[in-house]
């Protein structure tokens, strides 16, 4: 952990108690992962909560075992191929939008982009892909599988 905060000069604070000892190794270990994945996709920001990252961690420890086998792998595939050919931003605007929970002004702000352009975005992605993006249990689907497609883009 030491290493991780002088590598990108932060200063790190655990707290909590831990009813058994192998839970310190384990919460080590989500840490790190936070952290190396917070600075990934922030790293301008100096303030990271282990939790806000929870859902990419279990992503990249559960790649091994899932592989190719994910959620709408061939069409998010030819969503960003088709951000690659046509220059469109697609793929960004879901992954955003599903990252700050389907929430349309958050993703805008995010992206930088008009409330309007989001909503046009989400309406096409919506077509390309064939399926509802707005119902929890496909939005929960796409994302992990999002994440567990950029995981293994890092790994490579």
């Amino acid at each position: 952990m030491d290493n991780m905060c002088e590598k990108y000069k932060l200063l790190c604070c655990l707290s909590g108690s831990f009813d058994e000892i192998e839970l310190i190794d384990k919460k080590r270990f989500m840490c790190q992962k936070a952290l190396e994945i917070a600075h990934e996709q922030e790293p301008d920001k100096r303030s990271f909560r282990e939790e806000d990252y929870y859902v990419q961690i279990v992503c990249s420890c559960a790649l091994p075992y899932i592989g190719h086998a994910r959620y709408l792998e061939r069409e998010l595939t030819e969503l960003a191929s088709e951000d690659e050919a046509k220059e469109t931003k697609f793929y960004e605007t879901l992954k955003q939008y599903l990252l700050v929970g389907n929430n349309v002004s958050m993703a805008a702000k995010k992206m930088f982009i008009h409330r309007n352009t989001m909503i046009y975005r989400l309406s096409k992605i919506n077509e390309i892909l064939g399926v509802d993006i707005n119902e929890p249990g496909i939005a929960h689907k796409i994302l992990i599988s999002i994440l567990l497609q950029e995981q293994e883009k890092e790994e490579k």
